[in-house]
């Protein structure tokens, strides 16, 4: 007789064995004893062993549905945070307002602010005769013979100087900046007395320019024909301050805090890992993931291309964005929203990438896995 364990021999009768302690037996006789022993000993055949525990994973059905359900979550946190992003970097940094600081003003053409039925109105009101279409004459052209002085008009060189001298694409510029401040604060600080009073100080500057520049000075009248232009129109004025174009401050400068934006990348990045930990399903996390990415990075170079081509949007009204205020948007926000964009789509496309690959690798590891993991 052996020792079941260590194989040992053992003598009859005894209950463990002299080398390795092993029992041998209890009180059952002898021979039953070591074979009740080696069948402890002995190991189940692979065929017995117990299943390995596997994850249950949600059906396919379902994990569709929640898949497209988180997302759309993820999507439009994830538009809200890269957007979200570009505007406020470019606001904070008032870099539309020093674009603008830039601008000629007399060099840009009429046309190209206002529609060319709103300009050939303005012509004909006041008189003005242009030695070509309205459309196409610059501001300066227009200036120049809509005022006279002493019985005659000053020139197109004339008007750009006294631009130049009082500075007016900088004080536009300041007047930009009340609206970035508005929509990241909901508050500004220049401008709160009014423009009426802005356009007052500017004609002072303006009637000392014209006369160092053309030797004239304005009626002594202008003054309270300028008020009473101004009282004309107050509410004008005041209909075109940021809290009035806008009106919504409060919720744009709670939307564009950094908290907020972060907060939207963390609920994006939330929603993208509840479709796997809801679903047990991995691939569904990297198409979800993969999918929403990408369409947020369309989205973004969707923007771009938009801002590039605003002039081509009629309901705007008008045509100022092609020349003018286009190339401003798209330097500030466009370019970023590309590059932005087409990164956010590399990853949507490396993740897709990472799907395929898990797929692959799933089915070489078990042909009859689900189609969908």
């Amino acid at each position: 007789m052996f020792c079941p364990n260590c194989g040992s021999p053992v003598g009859e009768g005894l209950i463990f064995c002299s080398s390795c302690g092993c029992r041998l037996r209890d009180s059952a006789p002898n021979g039953e004893a070591a074979t009740d022993a080696a069948q402890a000993h002995t190991p189940l055949p692979a065929a017995e062993e117990a299943p390995k525990k596997r994850k249950k994973q949600l059906h396919i059905a379902p994990s569709v549905i929640l898949a497209i359900l988180f997302g759309i979550f993820a999507y439009a946190a994830g538009t809200l945070s890269l957007v979200g992003a570009d505007l406020r970097a470019g606001l904070n940094n008032h870099a539309v307002s020093s674009e603008m600081s830039g601008i000629k003003l007399g060099d840009v053409v009429v046309g190209d602010l206002l529609e060319g039925r709103a300009m050939e109105d303005i012509v004909e009101e006041n008189e003005i005769i242009l030695p070509r279409d309205a459309e196409n004459a610059t501001i300066a052209e227009v200036v120049a013979l809509s005022v006279d002085v002493c019985g005659s008009n000053l020139s197109e060189d004339e008007v750009i100087d006294i631009i130049d001298k009082i500075k007016v694409s900088h004080r536009l510029a300041d007047f930009a900046a009340c609206y970035e401040d508005y929509i990241l604060t909901g508050t500004y600080s220049d401008f709160r007395s009014g423009l009426a009073k802005e356009i007052k100080t500017i004609f002072k500057k303006y009637e000392e320019a014209v006369a160092k520049i053309t030797g004239y000075w304005l009626a002594d009248d202008y003054e309270k024909l300028l008020d009473k232009a101004l009282a004309d129109n107050k509410e004008l004025l005041r209909g075109i301050m940021p809290d009035k174009v806008i009106g919504c401050g409060d919720i744009t400068s709670v939307v564009l805090s950094p908290v907020c934006l972060i907060a939207a990348v963390a609920v994006c990045l939330l929603f993208l890992a509840l479709s796997w930990i809801v679903t047990k399903r991995p691939g569904v996390f990297l198409m979800t993931g993969g999918v929403v990415f990408m369409l947020v990075g369309a989205t973004s170079v969707g923007a771009s291309v938009a801002l590039s081509n605003l002039s081509e949007f009629p309901m705007l009204g008008l045509s100022v964005v092609e020349d003018v205020f286009a190339p401003i948007l798209y330097s500030v926000f466009g370019e970023k929203l590309l590059y932005a964009g087409l990164i956010v789509i590399g990853l949507g496309v490396l993740m897709t990438a990472g799907f395929i690959v898990y797929k692959a690798v799933s089915r070489k590891k078990s042909p009859k896995a689900d189609s969908v993991a």
